[in-house]
């Protein structure tokens, strides 16, 4: 057998070993058929390429080399994995079958879901009504986890992550508006004055610190009182025991309400005697700022309804 022809059988037994490794990762009976021509393909090429030792050891002998060659280059390149574990998956399938089968009285394997049949515990399956009328059970582990509302109706508590920041003090966590209980902030369009008398838009510097303050962190809240909204709730937040309303109020950037709760006047005289946050310059507070808005905004109307009834 010449030289040339020995290396490209050894490329194509490679190769079919490549193909079969992928082909049996997938989970498409195409992908499994592209698989097993692969290994098939391998095989050949081990059979022919060991063909000249027929000549010493005899046929038998030939193919089982090429056979213990073929399973050490599955190894080596993982496929023999790949088919081991795609083996026991299926026997574990259908073991698992079997016992849900038996654990839903009145029901077959083949009318529970897809879902329960993977689901390693045989009990608390619940029914699901599928869109094409028929039903399907599902194990309660595998349906989906509440969203922060339905956790805040069942027991006024909510966990997540900020989605979205509206002000200093309101954003979104989940299908929740949420605004912070007890607490102030400045208008995002609110503009103070720092320690030299420039100004600065002191509600957008109050949503970057609540960004700074929140990250990625997920917040445990409590609802305190329920919004004009379905979706909006006031609540009291923590990130790691640490009450979110507290850091806003005691590093400047938001006020609190006393009339509400007193919980954060203490705080806010702590910023306010070091200096912290809009503390270090001029501002009208948050309430003060959206009565002189209102204030303008009426007076802008009545000037122009004036100008148009002399034109």
């Amino acid at each position: 057998m010449g030289l040339i022809l020995k290396v490209v059988l050894i490329c194509v037994a490679l190769g079919g070993i490549g193909l079969g490794n992928l082909g049996f990762r997938g989970d498409s009976p195409e992908s499994i058929a592209s698989g097993v021509i692969g290994v098939i393909v391998s095989l050949i090429a081990m059979t022919f390429l060991l063909k000249f030792l027929w000549r010493f050891l005899g046929c038998l002998t030939t193919i089982l080399i090429a056979l213990v060659l073929i399973v050490i280059l599955l190894i080596l390149t993982g496929t023999f994995d790949t088919v081991t574990d795609k083996i026991k998956g299926f026997i574990s399938g259908v073991s698992k079958q079997e016992q849900i089968s038996g654990n839903i009285p009145g029901y077959s394997a083949q009318a529970v879901s897809s879902d329960a049949a993977s689901a390693a515990a045989p009990v608390n399956y619940i029914p699901v009504v599928n869109s094409d009328g028929t039903t399907s059970f599902v194990p309660i582990s595998s349906s989906k986890p509440a969203t922060p509302m339905q956790q805040a109706r069942k027991d006024g508590t909510f966990t997540g992550s900020i989605s979205a920041i509206r002000t200093g003090g309101q954003f979104v966590i989940g299908d929740l508006e949420v605004i912070l209980y007890g607490i102030d902030v400045p208008d995002p369009k609110q503009v103070c004055s720092d320690k030299r008398g420039r100004p600065y838009n002191c509600g957008q510097e109050a949503i970057r610190e609540l960004r700074r303050f929140t990250g990625e962190s997920s917040l445990s809240c409590k609802v305190k009182a329920q919004g004009n909204r379905e979706n909006l709730v006031y609540a009291v937040c923590n990130i790691d025991n640490h009450d979110l309303g507290v850091a806003m109020v005691q590093n400047g950037w938001a006020f609190a309400v006393p009339n509400i709760t007193g919980v954060y006047v203490p705080y806010e005289e702590v910023a306010k005697s070091s200096g912290k946050g809009m503390w270090g310059g001029q501002f009208y507070k948050p309430s003060e700022w959206r009565a002189k808005e209102a204030q303008a905004q009426q007076a802008a109307k009545k000037s122009g309804a004036f100008f148009g009834g002399l034109f």
